[in-house]
């Protein structure tokens, strides 16, 4: 057993490894000596991303894939960390916020003895309505919900996420800092954010505590009580300066979300502003909780924004 560790080593299946958060979890899993095994679709260009020590995997998200199955009964616990963030409709976001969970679910339950499956959600998935990555994200979760009572899964729900690798929230905490915030739904919008290596934490709280966690879901952000306004924000990122609230009218988000949609169908690309993105940047609150997680494992977020984006930045 490693230093700082509750578990022994285990081997654990980690299906997203070569993204965002995938990196950071395996990094995490390897320091305190598990054997990592990435789950990598045979045609990814991102198999340098994976760090060292991780082992590979070539298999497909399908039933049919008897490489899935063999990797899958080879591992003590499965995490799937894969995702779409971008995507025109829905149809793009269902090969793995959806399609894939399904897959994996059904080699899961037909295992013996069931290996402890932890699916990484988002909060977005508490509002299905907003977006259709909302809605295939709460898809993703129904998956586990609807599989048969013997298959034990945790579903977590991170508010948004940020850290080193981060391409999607890191321009607008950098603009921030500057003391510029732009405000999509007006000066009182509360948001939640969460530092990606607390998040790899919370996971391996999960791991760790597999009874505790077993057929429930939970929402996690940085801790901080009722999120940040945009007082809060100041005071966390530009504590010795304004700033300045940018009003971005609805109308003007939504335009520009359906001629980046369009052309994104006419050049092929995968958007991230679409009119669903703007129903979420709109969206008055996105708060989590963390007192039933912390309640179940004892994990505690080590960094609230100040200190986190000070560690990815540098001092302000």
């Amino acid at each position: 057993m490693c230093a700082g560790s509750s578990s022994p080593a285990r081997k654990i299946a980690l299906i997203g490894a070569t993204g965002f958060i995938g990196r950071r979890v395996a990094a995490h899993l390897l320091a305190r000596g598990d054997d990592v095994l990435a789950l990598v679709r045979p045609e990814s260009r991102h198999r340098d991303a994976l760090p060292p020590g991780v082992r590979s995997s070539e298999v497909r998200l399908d039933p049919a894939d008897p490489r899935l199955a063999a990797a899958l009964g080879e591992a003590d616990a499965v995490i799937y960390a894969a995702g779409a963030v971008r995507g025109r409709d829905l149809a793009d976001f269902l090969p793995a916020n959806v399609r894939g969970v399904e897959a994996v679910a059904a080699v899961l339950g037909a295992l013996t003895p069931p290996r402890p499956l932890i699916l990484l959600s988002s909060l977005a998935a508490s509002e299905p309505g907003l977006s259709p990555y909302a809605r295939s994200k709460r898809m993703g979760e129904l998956v586990l919900a609807g599989s048969p009572g013997r298959l034990p899964w945790t579903i977590l729900r991170p508010t948004a996420l940020y850290g080193p690798g981060d391409r999607e929230l890191r321009p607008l905490l950098a603009l921030m800092r500057r003391g510029w915030l732009l405000c999509p739904a007006g000066p009182l919008q509360r948001l939640s954010f969460l530092e990606v290596d607390d998040l790899a934490r919370a996971l391996l709280a999960a791991l760790d505590h597999p009874e505790a966690v077993r057929h429930r879901t939970y929402s996690l952000d940085d801790g901080r009580p009722g999120g940040y306004d945009r007082s809060a924000l100041a005071a966390s990122l530009r504590p010795h300066g304004r700033m300045h609230c940018v009003r971005v009218p609805r109308a003007v988000l939504s335009l520009a979300a359906h001629m980046n949609r369009g052309a994104a169908r006419l050049l092929g690309y995968a958007p991230m502003l679409t009119p669903g993105k703007v129903g979420e940047l709109t969206h008055p609150s996105w708060i989590g909780d963390n007192g039933p997680f912390t309640a179940a494992t004892g994990w505690r977020p080590q960094s609230d924004l100040a200190a986190g984006t000070r560690a990815l930045f540098g001092p302000v």
